[in-house]
C-alpha cells in the first residue's frame, strides 16, 4: 500500500463549475450552441485531473475542450502545437486562461489498426518530425543539463521508499545507475510525452496524427523515445524499425544503447504514478524496475 506518497487533487465540484462556465464561454465564443459534451481522457495526470471533452456544437462542428493546470501552461502549449502545425498536430481555435479549444481529428485510433511496418514507420516519422521541429532559427534542439529531470527522479525514488515500495539500498542502486547511463547534457527539443497507439488517430486520407497531446513541452529527446518504448510495447525488430524511421525522419541517429539510463527512468515514473494514485500494477512496476536495473546496478 503506497501509504507514502500523497498528491494533492482539485475539488471535484470546483472542477465542475469550472467546466460549465468553460462550456458557457466556448459556445459564445465560437458562436454556436454546445449539443453535447463527453470525456474523452478521464484519467488523472501527475498531479491534476486530465480529463478532455469532446464537444458537439449547433453548427455540426466538434471541438476538444481541455482545461491545463495553469495559464502558462495553456499558453506554451498553444505556442507548441503552433510551431507543429505543418506536421498535422491539431491546433488551438480559442484560448481564455487555463481553457483551450482544439481542433477535432476525426478517424481511427492506431491501437485499433493491426501492426504493421508501414504503421510502425510512420510513426516512428511522426515522433521523428516532430524532434526535429524548431521554434525558431537555430534555436532548438539544443544540448542542456539533465538536472532538473534528475532531481524528479530522485523525488520519486524518495517517494516509493517512504510508501515501502523500494528500500533505501535499491532506491541508491536505481538512481546510480540512471546517473552513470545518461549524459550530463542531453538533447534538449519539443518532446510529445506520451506516444503510444491510443494518442494517434489516422485520418480519412490515411495520414497520422497526434491527438492527445496536452503534455508537449520542451524536453529530452531520449527520454520522450524511452517512454514510447514504456508505452508501447514492440518485439525488438519492431522497435528497431521504428527507431530507424525515427532516425531519417529526425536526421539523428538513434542507438538503443543510448536510451537504457532512459529507458530505467521512465520505469521509475510508471512505479511512482501508479503508487501515488493507488493504481492497479504498482508492484508489478516495480518488479520490473528492479530487473531492468539490476544487471546495470
Amino acid at each position: 500500500m503506497a501509504s507514502g506518497i500523497h498528491v494533492d487533487l482539485p475539488d471535484p465540484q470546483q472542477l465542475e463549475r469550472a467546466f460549465e462556465r468553460d462550456l458557457a464561454w466556448l459556445a459564445g465564443e465560437l458562436g454556436a450552441e454546445v449539443v453535447s459534451a463527453e470525456s474523452v481522457s478521464p484519467l488523472r495526470g501527475l498531479g491534476h485531473p486530465r480529463t478532455a471533452f469532446c464537444v458537439d456544437l449547433s453548427d455540426g462542428r466538434r471541438v476538444k475542450l481541455r482545461r491545463m493546470s495553469e495559464v502558462g501552461e495553456a499558453a506554451e502549449l498553444e505556442r507548441l502545437l503552433a510551431a507543429l502545425a505543418p506536421i498535422g498536430f491539431p491546433q488551438v481555435i480559442a484560448r481564455r486562461a487555463r481553457c483551450l479549444v482544439l481542433e477535432w481529428i476525426p478517424g481511427k485510433l492506431l491501437s485499433e489498426e493491426r501492426e504493421t511496418t508501414g504503421w510502425i514507420d510512420a510513426a516512428g516519422a511522426l515522433i521523428g518530425l516532430t524532434h526535429r521541429t524548431r521554434l525558431e532559427a537555430d534555436a532548438l534542439p539544443s544540448e542542456r543539463p539533465a538536472t532538473a529531470e534528475l532531481d524528479r527522479c530522485g523525488s520519486q525514488l524518495a517517494a516509493l521508499v517512504a510508501a515501502r515500495q523500494l528500500t533505501r539500498p535499491q532506491a541508491d542502486a536505481v538512481a546510480d545507475a540512471i546517473i552513470r547511463s545518461t549524459p550530463e547534457r542531453p538533447i534538449h527539443g519539443i518532446v510529445h510525452g506520451d506516444f503510444a497507439p491510443e494518442n494517434l488517430v489516422i485520418d480519412a486520407s490515411g495520414a497520422l496524427h497526434a491527438i492527445d497531446n496536452e503534455v508537449v513541452r520542451i524536453g529530452i529527446l531520449d527520454l520522450d523515445l524511452a517512454r514510447t518504448w514504456s508505452r508501447w510495447p514492440m518485439a525488438d525488430r519492431t522497435w528497431a524499425s521504428f527507431l530507424a524511421a525515427y532516425a531519417a525522419a529526425s536526421g539523428r541517429s538513434c542507438n538503443d544503447d543510448q536510451l537504457v539510463g532512459w529507458k530505467l527512468r521512465t520505469l521509475v515514473v510508471s512505479a511512482w504514478y501508479r503508487a501515488a494514485f493507488r493504481l492497479r500494477g504498482a508492484d508489478t512496476a516495480v518488479a520490473k524496475l528492479l530487473d531492468f536495473a539490476g544487471p546495470l546496478a
